[in-house]
């Protein structure tokens, strides 16, 4: 990546940009270990659990080069050599992987491919994945997942014009955007850790320490305070943070979760890197020079090692699988990184052969759309209906929890409601539970919804298992005047919910029915449909859990906990796992899709018709 690095751009405006920009090695090696931990992070190896913060170290450095390349009063050209670098590689990547999945994965996967292609090609792919699950979840196939951090460069790209002249208008305008993003940072974390990982409001300070580095502590990029030793303790500290630190993604907690803390010391250690360097032992010899290497070449392995990682080990129906089991795989993806690594760096990552405009932008945008469409219908063209409807297992299913914005237009809410159109005034129910509930919880709504009663699920992305917070649900139940509680818990939760005080309190405190976990499966409910499809002489699973539910329901009827049983729905006479007409009833191994979930409805309403009477008796009781 030698071009962006800042080896050959003379810039001419004023003093400032009329010093040459001198390659810095240490830039390089800081890029090598970079790429590498993100590689490593992303083949599962534990070790490296904490690999993804390479990514922060890239938007550090892209903020210091930012600050470099970007010549005041020549905005076009900024662009075009900003599109001309990075577009060529990017729209070559994705269009080699929706080219690739258009023939080796099954639509079910492919159409998810489709909608990562079309968030990809509008430059916003992570919008596209903030609109679905978390960055750690493997539940969606995924193979352009890493295009997330391109998305957020590239919408930082954009207000590096703006940026500038802020700054020129006011020294302190820039530290009061930084601190102001540090904060939004830190707080959004403790509402919605995704947010504050996708979003580039989120990671602006962090381009922007870079950028105050190259502006302010460098003489025009280069080493300006020659204090290797302390370069080096940045580096120590970035490995520290990255073997030591207990970082956990999807916590709600600026210091466990990120962008956190762990985060703020990671751009903290790349910072004092950019300022100081790194002992020449360390950047222009030996590994140093390999890592100088890798980092020339870190945006072409950026780029091809997440879909090769993806597509070598794809199973259908299993989301995204990243970790290899046997050492051939290992091997297959290694030579298989080095093989597209070198495709992409020499036909497309180099800025000498691709010289960019405007109209060649919406061009390659244009493609990146056309393609992406006509793949979508060319795929789902080779199946008949009936292989079709087991496609539509993964599409057969509601938004997750309270939907996509709930969670940063009502950041203090504990609660929303799923039912619509009702008035306030009418009782209100409440669902609790893990994912499991919120797979039933339109199937509730409706049952609900048809006995003239509102339905509130909780909004915490974190089931309520583990620790359930009593007190927390008894202010809600007497904020919002609640009638009765649904329980509803995955089957490995159950008895965390039970042995905990969250099943005697809650049960005390409002009339509570606990709805019974559902039957699983072993591996993914269609595509063992799928399997069936293909080998007539396959037989159907069976449910692995039933003698549990029983056992369960045993030790909520000691414990005194009204329940009601969801198998009859579902196991009438034989378990079932689609309709007759094919349609699966789970989108995976153990959650209903809406298809499943509408089957236990009339279940869910007599147990909402039963909770109403026991709230009836007991306010005729009180």
């Amino acid at each position: 990546m030698r071009s962006a690095g800042i080896s050959d751009v003379t810039l001419g405006i004023d003093s400032l940009w009329k010093i040459p920009l001198q390659y810095r090695n240490d830039i390089q090696v800081m890029r090598g270990v970079a790429v590498v931990l993100v590689v490593i992070f992303h083949l599962g190896i534990p070790a490296f659990s904490n690999g993804f913060l390479g990514v922060d170290v890239f938007f550090v450095i892209s903020g210091f080069l930012m600050a470099l390349l970007f010549k005041p009063g020549e905005i076009g050209s900024f662009y075009r050599r900003r599109a001309s670098r990075l577009l060529p590689a990017y729209f070559a990547t994705l269009l080699a992987v929706v080219g690739y999945s258009s023939f080796f994965v099954l639509p079910s996967e492919h159409a998810q491919v489709v909608e990562q292609g079309l968030f990809g090609s509008a430059l916003a792919s992570n919008v596209g994945f903030w609109m679905q699950n978390s960055y750690f979840s493997k539940a969606e196939f995924t193979p352009m997942l890493h295009f997330w951090s391109l998305g957020v460069e590239l919408q930082f790209y954009l207000l590096v014009p703006l940026l500038f002249w802020a700054h020129h208008k006011s020294r302190f305008l820039l530290p009061a955007l930084l601190l102001a993003s540090l904060a939004a940072a830190i707080v959004i974390v403790a509402i919605s850790p995704k947010t504050g990982f996708f979003m580039m409001p989120f990671r602006i300070w962090q381009f922007l320490i870079g950028g105050a580095i190259a502006y302010y502590l460098t003489d025009r990029g280069a080493v300006r305070f020659k204090h290797p030793i302390l370069g080096l303790g940045g580096m120590l500290l970035l490995g520290g943070i990255i073997f030591i630190y207990p970082i956990d993604g999807a916590a709600t907690d600026p210091v466990l979760g990120h962008p956190g803390w762990a985060a703020f010391l990671a751009t903290l250690a790349t910072g004092s890197i950019l300022i100081f360097g790194l002992p020449a032992s360390l950047a222009d010899r030996g590994l140093g020079l390999g890592l100088v290497r890798l980092g020339d070449w870190s945006y072409s392995i950026y780029l091809a090692h997440f879909p090769i990682i993806v597509f070598v080990l794809y199973q259908p129906f299993s989301g995204t699988i990243l970790t290899p089991e046997t050492s051939q795989q290992y091997l297959t993806i290694s030579l298989l990184i080095v093989v597209c690594t070198a495709i992409l760096y020499r036909f497309f990552d180099s800025q000498r052969r691709w010289r960019g405009s405007f109209k060649g932008i919406f061009a390659l945008i244009t493609v990146g759309i056309a393609a992406s469409l006509a793949s979508n219908a060319v795929v789902l063209s080779g199946y008949d209906p009936a292989e079709r409807t087991v496609f539509s297992a993964n599409s057969d299913r509601s938004h997750y929890r309270c939907g996509k914005l709930i969670r940063i237009m009502q950041p203090g809410a504990s609660t929303c409601e799923v039912t619509k159109g009702l008035n306030n005034a009418a009782p209100s129910l409440l669902l609790v539970g893990d994912s499991h509930a919120d797979s039933l919880k339109m199937a509730a709504a409706a049952a609900a919804k048809r006995q003239g009663h509102r339905l509130l699920i909780t909004v915490s992305n974190a089931p309520l298992v583990g620790a359930p917070n009593s007190e927390a649900l008894k202010e809600i139940v007497d904020r919002l005047n609640i009638s009765g509680v649904l329980v509803h818990y995955a089957q490995e939760n159950t008895d965390k919910a039970l042995d905990s005080q969250f099943a005697q309190s809650i049960t005390e405190e409002v009339p509570t029915i606990w709805l019974l976990p559902i039957p699983r499966y072993n591996e993914s409910v269609p595509r063992q449909i799928w399997h069936s499809m293909q080998d007539k002489h396959a037989d159907l699973p069976t449910p692995q859990n039933l003698s549990d539910i029983d056992a369960f329901a045993t030790d909520l009827a000691a414990a005194g906990i009204r329940y009601v049983d969801l198998r009859p729905a579902l196991c009438a006479p034989a378990c079932k796992i689609m309709n007759a007409n094919g349609t699966p009833l789970y989108f995976d191994a153990h959650h209903l899709t809406l298809t499943g979930a509408r089957r236990a409805e009339p279940l869910i309403e007599d147990a909402i018709a039963s909770l109403m009477s026991m709230s009836a008796n007991r306010e005729t009781s009180d």
